[in-house]
């Protein structure tokens, strides 16, 4: 049976309560949905400019681009961003217009922040057309399976970046390189993901060094390579009481125990297993995808249990798909979410 509480705008005893009724989860916190996003918006407004520095002002300084296409990373961002707001309002519209105040909606709505979090994953090179169909298409199954269940079941940003990929394994694959990084390197280091020919120089050592995947300063999505600004978002939503941090800190030591054993397994060193946590979204998406408010478990124990499914999911899917290991895990987990509930409960 789903929990509900009856609700008057504002958090009580851990329940976020927004709604006339609201089905779990939650998270322990006096704080109002508009503070929590915000709180969100805030952690990651660091991401975005050095995804403007790394993709943009560099490139200018150096003679790459010319101007305009150095501001062509916040273009990416905000063409997710509107997508997915565009979207959400049409479809509030249409699904549930005699049910909801439109205008209170758009004036509350906080539904462009999954898409900045989107625009901050993709490759650089990905075309804004592609862009743009796989927010479509992703908000089209979030708001038709809420709809028929009234639950919000799978996390849009990990179905947009499913999404993305498909298409950029039909057209040969979308560059996360940037024109100055092309000119450097033959492929970004989540292109690179292997056991059995992995080694430090093939793999590390051509990128720089680990400090330069700790800064961000190595090809990836558009803003989400630097380990550092994520992990200050990290804090800051501890801090605020914005986050599931049970779910992102059970990822992260679960991933690291599997990685640890794959490693010792194949008679590798401690370099495979930090090179794979700091490539490929891993550390990113753990805080801002999979610890999502509500497609995640209510208790404790859940969210434990979640985050070790999307760990686990994460090492099989890493050396099969590379390129959307965290996002299929986090999808499949969001589908196992009622079972590991009941279990919970």
């Amino acid at each position: 049976m789903p929990i509900k509480y009856k609700t008057k705008g504002y958090y009580r005893k851990g329940v976020w309560e927004v709604m006339e009724n609201v089905t779990g989860p939650f998270i322990h916190t006096k704080n109002t949905k508009e503070k929590i996003k915000k709180s969100i918006l805030i952690s990651l407004l660091p991401l975005i400019l050095f995804a403007f520095y790394k993709n943009g002002i560099v490139l200018f300084f150096s003679g790459k681009v010319g101007f305009i296409d150095s501001i062509y990373p916040l273009l990416l961002i905000f063409i997710c961003m509107i997508s997915m707001f565009i979207f959400d309002i049409l479809y509030t519209m249409i699904l549930r217009k005699d049910n909801v105040n439109i205008k209170k909606y758009i004036k509350t709505s906080y539904s462009f922040i999954p898409g900045i979090i989107l625009g901050l994953i993709i490759p650089i090179k990905t075309p804004i057309i592609i862009i743009i169909l796989s927010c479509f298409i992703s908000v089209t199954i979030d708001k038709v399976l809420n709809k028929i269940t009234n639950k919000n079941i799978l996390n849009t940003v990990a179905l947009s970046f499913l999404i993305i990929a498909i298409f950029s394994i039909l057209n040969g694959g979308y560059s996360y390189l940037n024109s100055y990084e092309a000119t450097k390197y033959n492929s970004a280091p989540i292109e690179n993901t292997t056991i059995t020919d992995f080694s430090y120089e093939q793999n590390i050592k051509q990128y720089g060094s680990l400090k330069q995947f700790f800064v961000g300063n190595v090809p990836g999505g558009i803003g989400e390579v630097s380990i550092l600004f994520t992990i200050i978002g990290f804090l800051y939503l501890i801090m605020k009481k914005s986050i599931k941090n049970i779910i992102p800190v059970t990822i992260f030591i679960t991933l690291f125990l599997g990685l640890s054993l794959t490693a010792f397994i194949n008679n590798l060193d401690i370099y495979f297993v930090i090179f794979n946590l700091f490539t490929g979204s891993i550390i990113f998406s753990s805080i801002y995808i999979c610890s999502e408010m509500t497609t995640t478990p209510v208790t404790k124990f859940g969210q434990i249990l979640y985050g070790i499914i999307v760990a686990i999911l994460t090492i099989i899917f890493r050396f099969i798909i590379p390129f959307g290991d965290i996002f299929l895990a986090t999808i499949i987990a969001d589908l196992l979410v009622p079972v590991i509930n009941n279990l919970c409960i």
